[in-house]
């Protein structure tokens, strides 16, 4: 047998599956065991009985989804222990918060209902998930609706009956233990909730002020995230744990030098660890993985990195990071959570590309080179579906299926093909670029 980088093989598949190069070859394809996508999988573009984007997506070789669940959304009461005898509240309301129909995404992505342990349907996709939002004492937003913010993180800035969501947001002078008990439960929850998720994320980019409202980071606030996170996954019912949900340390936005709008993300990491190291349970001890965002940043575009040399330069600086005697982390797992390129938006952003082809090049070497290293089991690719909202900056020419609103409708981007090929799961039509 022979392996071929199948991004430029002519090549068919026989009838006993096996997939044979114009030579007659048979190849060897060794997948990552985990790929998948970023999107807003509980949105009910994917969620609808008439939404085939969970099919596509298994097609494509798919096998893990990473999306939010946001403690906002669910509030205090679904978060509590026990919630799986309860009625689904906030995880699947389709009336009050239909954008984020937590159970109904989960069951269509495993073929296994929420607070069950059922077994995974063939084919299934495992939810990689981010935990996000966090109990008022931590989340910076006191009154996110009334566009006001406290960045000192005083407790109680705003009173009950101008809180937005009192509701759900818990009490507007909650103590500093009982956020730290709320948010516990709600990781909880979501072990026990999800037991086939293939990890739970602390969060998303937490050195970027984007994810503290605006507001500076701060390494020694997301470090008793982290631990209260991790408390919350030990504490799961072992009813649900299938086994053990692992705990992901967040992807940190790839940030080489301290800009206005967040910490470079070593540094960060490095005073994580800090926090933690001194308390009674180190950091190695707090989290199974570290989440990793390799995109190629300015810094690795003027030193002439390529996409593929930019995420192995992060790779490799990350195992260093961790085997440094600071952080003391050393053998933990690097998962990439996060990677994409862009074909919109301004060309000076490192992770522009000119054309859809350029962009299927990329990821298929991003992919490549990845593979080819198995101590990165897993590969999330952002994002799945183009965004076409304003709001959704992020979200614009990443995606590998083109936007809701094209002529063509879900027809996809080069690159959805050029990465399933690499995946060895679909018939070559065409060489990729």
């Amino acid at each position: 047998m022979k392996e071929y980088d199948w991004g430029n093989t002519h090549s068919f598949r026989t009838c006993e599956g096996n997939w044979v190069a114009s030579d007659g070859n048979v190849a060897i394809i060794r997948p990552k065991d985990s790929f998948g996508y970023q999107d807003h999988w509980p949105e009910p573009a994917f969620t609808g009985d008439s939404s085939n984007l969970v099919d596509r997506a298994e097609d494509g070789g798919v096998t893990v989804a990473r999306y939010g669940v946001s403690w906002g959304t669910v509030g205090v009461t679904d978060s509590q222990p026990g919630s799986c005898e309860r009625p689904a509240g906030n995880w699947n309301d389709t009336v009050n918060h239909p954008n984020a129909l937590y159970d109904a995404i989960y069951f269509k992505l495993t073929g296994s209902h929420a607070c069950t342990a059922e077994p995974l349907r063939a084919g299934a996709i495992r939810p990689l998930i981010i935990a996000s939002g966090a109990a008022e004492q931590y989340d910076k937003w006191r009154c996110d609706n009334l566009n006001t913010q406290d960045c000192t993180g005083a407790v109680g800035s705003c009173t009950a009956e101008t809180s937005p969501n009192p509701d759900i947001n818990g009490p507007a002078t909650i103590t500093g233990s009982a956020a730290n008990l709320d948010w516990q439960d709600f990781v909880r929850s979501l072990a026990e909730r999800y037991p086939w998720a293939r990890g739970i994320e602390v969060r998303n980019e937490p050195n970027h002020r984007n994810f503290w409202g605006g507001c500076a980071p701060e390494p020694a606030r997301y470090a008793a995230l982290l631990r209260h996170a991790d408390a919350g996954v030990d504490q799961a019912d072992p009813l649900y744990s299938i086994p053990k949900v692992p705990v992901v340390l967040a992807g940190m936005s790839p940030q080489e030098d301290p800009e206005d709008d967040g910490m470079e993300w070593r540094t960060y990491l490095e005073q994580v660890a800090a926090t933690a190291n001194a308390s009674a349970t180190p950091l190695a001890e707090q989290f199974d993985v570290l989440g990793l965002h390799p995109y190629r940043s300015r810094g690795d575009r003027n030193r002439g990195e390529d996409f593929q040399e930019a995420v192995m330069t992060d790779v490799r600086q990350a195992r260093t990071l961790l085997a440094d005697p600071g952080v003391d982390a050393a053998g933990k797992t690097v998962w990439v959570t996060e990677v994409g390129v862009r074909t919109t938006g301004d060309s000076d952003f490192p992770t522009w590309v000119s054309s859809a082809d350029a962009q299927a090049n990329a990821l298929r070497n991003i992919y490549q080179v990845l593979r080819n290293d198995s101590r990165v089991p897993v590969v999330i690719v952002h994002r799945f579906v183009d965004s076409t909202s304003d709001e959704d900056v992020d979200g614009i020419g990443y995606g590998v299926l083109r936007a809701w609103n094209h002529p063509y409708p879900l027809s996809a981007k080069i690159a959805y093909r050029c990465l399933a090929l690499a995946r060895g799961v679909a018939p070559p039509i065409g060489d990729c670029p």
